[in-house]
């Protein structure tokens, strides 16, 4: 779990956060200490993990590249792309949902930093041209 760069969360069948890694305690300025035994609901802006979507998760057993939005401590929003799947013992009894979430800020901004390097790359190849071949716009 240490290693995991992206968020990772178990759940017990209740609800309740049971483990978290390292990069879910930097992702949302929490101790460990300060999530296992709460309500995961707390750490999303919609009610995802209330009970119709849980047992949406259940039914189903794996959810996949949901986008969704975390909540920090601090109370800032982080968009995420949330994947969870249900675990079973033997005898098919829901024993937890092991959660995963990647940080979907940087992708959210990409369609405008691409955009940008699009009029960049317009504009300027004109520019360097004059500039290169001493000519006027």
């Amino acid at each position: 779990m240490k290693s995991i760069m992206d968020s990772l969360i178990v759940v017990d069948p209740d609800g309740r956060i049971r483990a978290v890694n390292r990069a879910t305690e930097e992702l949302l300025g929490y101790k460990k200490g300060e999530l296992i035994g709460k309500p995961v609901g707390m750490l999303f802006e919609e009610e995802f993990f209330e009970d119709s979507h849980l047992q949406k998760l259940i039914g189903k057993s794996s959810v996949r590249n949901y986008e969704t939005t975390y909540l920090t401590k601090g109370g800032k929003t982080i968009p995420v792309s949330f994947s969870g799947s249900a675990v079973r013992n033997t005898e098919g009894k829901l024993v937890g949902v092991v959660c995963i979430a990647r940080d979907m800020r940087e992708i959210k901004h990409l369609p405008a930093s691409l955009l940008l390097l699009g009029i960049v790359c317009l504009l300027g190849y004109p520019l360097i041209h004059c500039i290169t071949q001493g000519t006027k716009l």
